[in-house]
């Protein structure tokens, strides 16, 4: 079958074959949402494991201690930014003006978009940070037992 073909793709089961989990403008479901917090929580709780490995200098080892704190502690901001857009929305049916539901949306997307910057930037510094210690070895970690020159 050539690669642009014009016919229809097969069926599996009498269902033919698509993707339609993408919806347009309605943001995660509740699944995905914890989903995705819970897989937040296990990767940052990885990086603090190394809470008392040796670090070149001691702003290095704050910044690690903090940063793996914060990617772990940004669940919570996610959180409440979600309680705030809920809340919203139901402020926006209950309430004729809608100031309120304005203004607890305006909080919750604030929040969301600042955590979520935050975090981005707070895994990238933690990903330079574990190769710049690579820097700082001596140099005997690099030579490896299974070289003929030793």
């Amino acid at each position: 079958m050539p690669l642009f073909s014009s016919r229809k793709p097969k069926s599996v089961d009498g269902a033919p074959l698509r993707i339609d989990t993408v919806r347009k403008g309605e943001g995660f479901d509740d699944g995905t949402l914890w989903a995705l917090l819970a897989g937040m929580v296990l990767f940052g709780s990885i990086h603090i494991g190394a809470w008392h490995f040796e670090f070149p200098t001691h702003a290095d080892r704050m910044l690690w201690r903090c940063l793996t704190v914060y990617s772990v502690g940004c669940v919570f901001i996610a959180l409440v930014a979600v309680f705030l857009q809920k809340a919203a929305k139901k402020a926006r049916k209950e309430d004729a003006d809608g100031r309120v539901g304005k203004a607890l949306g305006c909080c919750g997307k604030f929040l969301y978009y600042t955590g979520l910057l935050l975090y981005v930037v707070a895994r990238l510094v933690i990903l330079v940070e574990m190769f710049r210690t690579l820097l700082y070895l001596p140099t005997d970690a690099y030579i490896s037992s299974r070289t003929p020159y030793n």
